[in-house]
């Protein structure tokens, strides 16, 4: 019998715990209703981050704007 083939049940590698994502968040894996909440978590993560992009560069306009209308 070939040893290389076995495999050690104490080496199961990491196809059951879950991973990270780029933002350090857990991937969705486990609970539907876990799922859900990650998922909402990360839609409202990314809305509060385009709301704050989107107040910056209104700021920007603004100043932009006000600099113009200075005699």
């Amino acid at each position: 019998m070939n040893d290389r083939n076995k495999r050690d049940p104490k080496d199961a590698g990491t196809s059951g715990l879950a991973h990270a994502d780029a933002a350090g968040f857990p991937e969705e894996a486990g609970n539907p209703i876990t799922q859900q909440m990650n998922a909402v978590g990360r839609r409202r993560r990314e809305a509060e981050e385009k709301l704050f992009k989107h107040l910056k560069e209104a700021e920007h306009l603004d100043d932009e704007a006000g600099e113009d209308d200075r005699p």
